[in-house]
């Protein structure tokens, strides 16, 4: 059996718990691994400058894959490696169809987060309170999101709309379907859609990297709890679904861990150290 050499950790739902930290246990486990020659690796949708409000809690880890895939950072070297995007006419043509609903756009740019001033004082609407102290730290706020971009031509890497509810998120994903054959679409979160250029997923940007560092996809493990980590576990050698997770993830995943709240990814490093064989669908650890 090949030995795992990497673990990819999604943040929200799986690296983090529920008050936004990494335990105490999940950094020894961390720090253990790093120090016995592992990768340690971020894959998640945040921008770099989200990851970043964590920076205390994520020290030891140097490579974080953000933005689900369209940017790789060297947090050590803080610099990006690696950075994809929309073409300016997609970004309009996105931005024009998520703003016609009861939406609030998110638009990640250069490593950036970038929201409209004045929406974060309407995140409950969009069922994403528990972001605010982040997001008040680290947003880029504008007038005017969508023409800002258009005048611009800021580069984007990815888009999100946070939905008033999942009536109005599966309204939005309706609409963009005629883009099927350019964009990506995910669900995330309670109400969320997550819009990226075709192909970009979190796997492509964790592929990249492993080639980068000379790692096989059967030397890796990844853990998450969501619609947008699958491709990531359908990419690794051995996949790992949240003990949080909905059913259906954990139904296509090699083991089954604890939750976020109970130091699940203590027992994605544990595989990761002690070489837990892959093929066993659903196994609970």
């Amino acid at each position: 059996m090949d030995e795992y050499k990497l673990a990819a950790f999604d943040m929200d739902g799986t690296l983090l718990n529920s008050e936004k930290r990494v335990s105490e246990n999940t950094k020894q486990a961390i720090r253990a691994a790093i120090d016995a020659g592992k990768y340690i690796v971020i894959a998640t949708g945040r921008a770099v400058s989200e990851c970043e409000d964590c920076a205390e809690d994520l020290e030891p880890i140097r490579f974080s894959v953000c933005e689900s895939g369209a940017v790789v950072y060297d947090r050590h070297a803080k610099r990006i490696l690696y950075r994809t995007g929309f073409k300016k006419e997609l970004a309009d043509v996105i931005l024009d169809i998520g703003t016609q609903f009861d939406t609030m756009p998110y638009v990640l740019s250069l490593g950036e987060a970038v929201a409209e001033k004045g929406s974060l004082e309407h995140l409950g609407h969009y069922h994403m309170s528990v972001y605010r102290g982040m997001m008040s730290r680290v947003c880029v706020l504008t007038k005017n999101l969508p023409a800002k971009f258009h005048s611009t031509g800021r580069g984007i890497e990815k888009i999100n709309f946070y939905c008033a509810s999942a009536e109005v998120r599966e309204e939005v994903r309706r609409h963009l379907e005629p883009l099927s054959e350019d964009i990506t679409v995910a669900f995330a979160e309670e109400t969320s859609i997550e819009i990226s250029p075709k192909g970009l997923t979190k796997a492509a940007g964790l592929s990249w990297l492993c080639g980068r560092l000379g790692i096989r996809p059967q030397e890796v493990i990844a853990a998450g709890d969501a619609d947008n980590d699958r491709d990531m576990l359908a990419f690794a050698g051995l996949s790992a679904a949240m003990g949080n997770a909905p059913e259906r993830i954990r139904r296509e995943c090699g083991i089954v861990v604890r939750d976020n709240d109970h130091d699940g990814c203590c027992d994605v490093i544990r595989c990761l150290m002690e070489e837990i064989p892959s093929k066993n669908p659903g196994k609970k650890i």
